[in-house]
């Protein structure tokens, strides 16, 4: 038997407590820059103001259709 399989499956208080360990960790640090993330914010603001308008005036295309 591998090492590690007597670590999985003999063990396991061991494997629970690494998993433990592992969810404790704090995450991993920001890789993005905050140039980055402004643009991307920015974006999905306009994404979403783009969204409101096309509804708004296919309301309209539809109300003006009757």
């Amino acid at each position: 038997m591998s090492v590690q399989a007597e670590l999985t499956h003999k063990h396991t208080g061991l494997k629970d407590l690494f998993y433990a360990l592992v969810r404790g960790r704090d995450p991993l640090p920001e890789t993005v820059p905050e140039s980055a993330r402004a643009r991307a914010d920015k974006q999905q603001q306009d994404l979403t103001r783009i969204r409101a308008e096309r509804d708004d005036l296919l309301s309209q295309a539809q109300l003006l259709a009757r």
